[in-house]
C-alpha cells in the first residue's frame, strides 16, 4: 500500500518538475534565437493554447461522467447528447483558439520573421 501511494505521489510530481524544469532552461534558449519581441509574442500565443487547453479538460472531464451516470443508468439517447454535444463544442472551441493564434501569429509577422 504505501509503496503505491509513493508511486501515485511520484507519478503525479514528476511531469509538473520536469515541465518546470523544462521551461526554465527553454527560456534563455528562446530569448535568444527570438529575441525580445518575438519571444513575448510566443508567449502570448502559448498563454491562449494553455487557456484553451484547461476549457476542453474541463469539458472533457465533466464529459466522461456525465457519459458515464448515464451508461450506468441505460439512458443511451443521453449519452448519444453528451458526446455530440461534446464533439461539437470540442471542434468549435478548438477553432477559434486556432484562429486567435494564427491570427495574432499574422497580424504580428511572428513565425515568418525571425532572426
Amino acid at each position: 500500500m504505501k509503496k503505491d501511494y509513493i508511486f501515485a505521489l511520484l507519478s503525479s510530481y514528476l511531469p509538473m518538475v520536469v515541465y518546470a524544469v523544462s521551461g526554465f532552461l527553454l527560456v534563455p534558449i528562446l530569448l535568444r534565437n527570438l529575441g525580445e519581441k518575438s519571444f513575448g509574442i510566443f508567449m502570448l500565443l502559448y498563454a491562449i493554447a494553455q487557456y484553451t487547453s484547461i476549457g476542453a479538460g474541463w469539458l472533457g472531464g465533466a464529459s466522461i461522467r456525465l457519459i458515464g451516470v448515464y451508461e450506468a443508468r441505460g439512458q443511451n439517447e443521453r449519452v448519444k447528447q453528451v458526446s455530440s454535444l461534446t464533439f461539437y463544442y470540442f471542434l468549435v472551441y478548438g477553432s477559434l483558439g486556432f484562429v486567435l493564434c494564427a491570427f495574432l501569429a499574422i497580424l504580428a509577422d511572428f513565425p515568418w520573421n525571425l532572426k
